[in-house]
């Protein structure tokens, strides 16, 4: 039988070693989770990372309000979809 610690301490290496960017934030949209691969891709050291708001460290300013009004869509259900598909 595996602890919850043992599960923990599992679950916490898949997420640092995982090679894709896996970032954790809380409904503020604030870093609470960071990964290696994130700190290669985008330059910021998890220390740096946690608890800054999405939007500083991974979007550029100029797609910065498009950005938010994305992200308050989904706190709010609203969404909704563009495509440049022309068959959908």
């Amino acid at each position: 039988m595996v602890s919850s610690q043992n599960l923990a301490q599992k679950l916490n290496l898949l997420f640092e070693s995982n090679p894709l960017v896996t970032i954790e934030w809380d409904l503020d949209f604030r870093v609470v989770a960071w990964n290696r691969a994130a700190t290669q891709i985008f330059g910021y050291t998890k220390e740096e990372a946690i608890g800054r708001h999405a939007a500083e460290l991974i979007i550029s300013r100029e797609l910065r309000d498009l950005v938010d009004n994305i992200f308050q869509s989904l706190l709010q259900q609203t969404g909704g979809s563009n495509s440049i598909n022309e068959n959908i």
